[in-house]
């Protein structure tokens, strides 16, 4: 026997630089339907121009675009990466058009619908973009930032759980009549005014239950945690060995033995290689376990509000606590390898060996940077979550720490004394055949 449920039309604006996002989003909307359709009696419905326009004719293609879409879906997603799009007659580009018409809609009647914007922040070549398109961008989401708090993230991985907890939230909301009062979804085939009922068959695809979700959550966590230690003692390792280095290498400068230092340099460069290679075994492993973590979080706090009583929450307590434990660990270990990543990169460049050494350590410092950077924009959108289920408004998730106000490394004077040598008569005037062409 089916059953009917409300269709919350969910509107896509981006430019062409972001299809893998757009394509992600169907998933997510899936999901979303599958887990909490019966219980909140909305039924997510994605708009794309890719699927929603057909070909038409009117003054301008966005025209066409606008028209065919309309201005009745609920929940505006907008996005941005380094494209900024073709100008429309009207406004910059297409997207930006999209999102002042939902923004007009919003000023007139803010119950009315919910707008979420995002920006993908992921590093990219100056050749490999247009920089007047990038600085469109740039300039749009710093007039965006003075109306509104938007969304960052670095790869589809991390968009799509960003968007799963994000549109989760509208859904309970809406669900909750915080919003949406005088929705206005697709009419229905019976009635002009009545919304679009669409029946979901019972044998749906099974899915996890909240207990297995709780078990992959602290498994995942215990793994994420664990992983953090290594890198820890991989970062604790290197620097200990830089350490010991130094003075031979100081003293094989000072006596001018290029043997010796040499001999020094591809010590060092056997442990950067070493460190190196950690890092590549253990960053995959951590940003897999912490989506994997984030995910069974996430999705067990969604069934908990929408499927359970919320009278003892001693469960979720439990669960925040453990999180925050492992932002902590998140923090501390971002710091370690920001001061390494320093250190390493005011290494002198010397041999070719311990240039590669250094070269490779130095990626994988960066790899980490992003995987940490990503856990850490995951682990405060989590909490956020937990602590409004719990009610703990203004409760503090995180401690932020300044990306490049940290501690300098002292410098070690004469690294590299008598490598370079000078003329006792480097100041002298040159001769007039110099000037005149002579010699």
């Amino acid at each position: 026997m089916g059953r009917h449920t409300t269709v919350l039309q969910v509107f896509v604006a981006s430019p062409s630089d972001l299809k893998d996002e757009r394509l992600a989003l169907e998933s997510v909307a899936k999901e979303l339907n599958q887990t909490l359709s019966e219980s909140t009696g909305g039924y997510l419905e994605l708009l794309k121009w890719e699927t929603h326009a057909v070909p038409g004719f009117g003054s301008d293609p966005q025209a066409v675009i606008n028209e065919q879409i309309g201005d009745q879906y609920d929940i505006f997603i907008g996005m941005f990466s380094t494209k900024y799009g073709s100008a429309t007659p009207r406004t910059g580009s297409g997207t930006v058009e999209e999102f002042e018409r939902a923004y007009d809609r919003f000023k007139k009647n803010p119950d009315q619908l919910r707008i979420m914007f995002y920006f993908k922040d992921a590093e990219v070549k100056p050749s490999e973009i247009d920089l007047d398109q990038y600085r469109k961008v740039k300039e749009f989401k710093q007039k965006v930032g003075t109306e509104a708090v938007y969304a960052s993230f670095t790869t589809t991985e991390e968009f799509v759980k960003l968007a799963r907890l994000h549109l989760s939230r509208q859904l309970l909301d809406w669900t909750a009549k915080k919003w949406g009062s005088q929705i206005t979804t697709v009419a229905g085939p019976n009635s002009a005014s009545e919304p679009e009922q669409i029946s979901l068959e019972d044998n749906e695809e099974e899915e996890l239950g909240l207990l297995d979700l709780a078990e992959i959550g602290s498994e995942r966590m215990d793994s994420a945690t664990a992983s953090l230690g290594r890198i820890e003692e991989a970062i604790a390792d290197v620097g200990r060995k830089t350490e010991e280095n130094t003075p031979k290498f100081t003293a094989a400068v000072q006596q001018q033995d290029i043997a010796k230092q040499k001999q020094v340099l591809i010590i060092v460069a056997g442990a950067l290689e070493e460190f190196a290679s950690r890092l590549e075994s253990e960053t995959p492993l951590l940003s897999n376990s912490y989506s994997a973590a984030i995910d069974a979080i996430s999705k067990s706090a969604t069934m908990l509000e929408a499927d359970f009583k919320m009278d003892d929450k001693t469960q979720i307590q439990n669960t925040r606590d453990q999180l925050q434990q492992l932002l902590d660990g998140i923090v501390a270990s971002r710091q370690s390898m920001l001061d390494m990543e320093e250190t390493v990169s005011a290494l002198p460049r010397l041999t070719g060996v311990f240039n590669k050494a250094k070269r490779r350590a130095a990626e994988s410092l960066a790899d980490l940077n992003r995987v940490l950077s990503s856990a850490y924009n995951l682990t405060v959108e989590a909490l956020e979550e937990l602590k409004r289920i719990l009610d703990e408004p203004g409760t503090p998730v995180a401690r932020l720490v300044p990306v490049v106000a940290h501690t300098k490394k002292k410098r070690v004077a004469g690294l590299n004394r008598g490598a370079i040598s000078t003329s006792e008569d480097f100041d002298e005037p040159l001769p007039d055949e110099f000037w005149l062409g002579q010699e």
